[in-house]
């Protein structure tokens, strides 16, 4: 009966719990297991469709450019995905990510 009265645990659920040990999970340990795998996917893909691997490995990269801090390290990202691009000779969407990556450095309030 004293079961019954009991205080509940503090997480019910296997998705909770699971989720409650990935959050005490150190944070650069977290990043290391999502890019690693994004990579993964990314490969599998690869071997599916070139394109498909190319475009979850270009959306996986972008992903993680948006977490950076601005300078130096955004601006070395962005700067590193457009050469892939070049150098790979899809010069058309390295011009377009350029254009966008460009607008995204400019300031908000200025952004009409």
């Amino acid at each position: 009966m004293t079961e019954l009265l009991a205080d509940p645990p503090e997480v019910v659920g296997i998705r909770n719990v699971l989720r409650a040990r990935w959050k005490a999970l150190p944070f650069w340990y977290r990043v290391a297991v999502a890019i690693g795998l994004e990579v993964l996917i990314a490969i599998g893909l690869f071997f599916i469709d070139h394109a498909l691997g190319y475009a979850v490995a270009t959306g996986a990269g972008l992903y993680w450019i948006h977490r950076l801090p601005p300078l130096p390290w955004r601006l070395a990202g962005q700067l590193m995905i457009i050469s892939i691009f070049l150098f790979a000779g899809v010069s058309s969407l390295a011009a377009a990510l350029a254009i966008a990556f460009a607008v995204f450095w400019v300031p908000p309030r200025y952004r009409t």
